[in-house]
């Protein structure tokens, strides 16, 4: 079955009813996406040394963390109208806003440089 066909076969996602609902939303995806980039940098770490095996056993947790990713964004694309009512209010309110997770500072690290390798005698 290809995944096109199982995403098509999956129950559409449902609205947000609440603030509540709304915010433990938005707190759940900010989580997954935290933890989804975590697992990416660790996995880039990983095969940067050379640690392939390693690397792939960090697959089905990335899978899962995308899955939720997606169902979580799509609960809120399914909640724009209920999101567009009450966010003048929140904007008000800021005491009522989704607490946001302080960001990490991402580590910029230069690409370490490859030697180019040797021309393929077959394609001469």
């Amino acid at each position: 079955m290809s995944a096109l066909t199982m995403q098509t076969k999956e129950a559409p996602a449902q609205p947000v009813a609440s603030a509540a609902d709304g915010e433990t939303l938005i707190k759940h995806l900010l989580e997954v996406m935290e933890a989804l980039l975590g697992t990416v940098e660790e996995e880039t770490a990983l095969i940067r040394a050379g640690k392939l095996a390693e690397a792939a056993k960090l697959e089905p947790a990335k899978s899962e963390l995308s899955r939720m990713y997606v169902a979580d964004t799509a609960r809120i694309k399914a909640s724009q109208v209920y999101l567009d009512r009450v966010r003048p209010a929140m904007a008000k309110d800021p005491a009522n806003s989704p607490a946001r997770p302080p960001r990490r500072p991402m580590a910029r690290r230069a690409a370490p440089r490859l030697p180019r390798p040797a021309p393929c005698s077959r394609l001469r």
